[in-house]
């Protein structure tokens, strides 16, 4: 059912992309018309594929974080739940000093933010 679900969604993203090439595409070629017909078929077909891959990808995914959950006692789990969100908030206190150290230097401030957050929440 998740497959199924998430090929939907990415078959109707990939339409929609088409849509939009379609709309774009450069006027000269072919009608404008059979450019969006085509790359509509095109793109939705490339979505269907891509949406199975991706949605039997996520549902192996589900299955091993289930059987992981499964092994772990709940005062385990519950304890790296705690860890995570102090971690997390402690991010969210120090996040903002460094995004201003880093503010002089063009796209630090943002992968310094990231990196802060990743950091902090992993050692929680």
């Amino acid at each position: 059912m998740l497959t199924e679900a998430i090929r939907l969604v990415v078959t109707i993203i990939f339409a929609i992309s088409g849509v939009y090439l379609a709309r774009n595409y450069p006027p000269g070629y072919v009608s404008s018309n059979i450019a969006l017909i085509l790359l509509i078929i095109i793109f939705t077909g490339l979505g269907y594929v891509m949406g199975g891959v991706i949605g039997r990808a996520a549902t192996r995914s589900v299955r091993w974080i289930d059987d992981k959950t499964r092994k772990i006692s709940s005062h385990e789990l519950l304890n790296g739940v705690a860890g995570l969100v102090i971690g997390l908030v402690i991010a969210a206190l120090v996040a903002k000093p460094v995004e201003s150290a880093l503010k002089p230097i063009k796209f630090a401030p943002a992968y310094g933010v990231i990196l802060v957050y990743l950091i902090l929440g992993y050692l929680g």
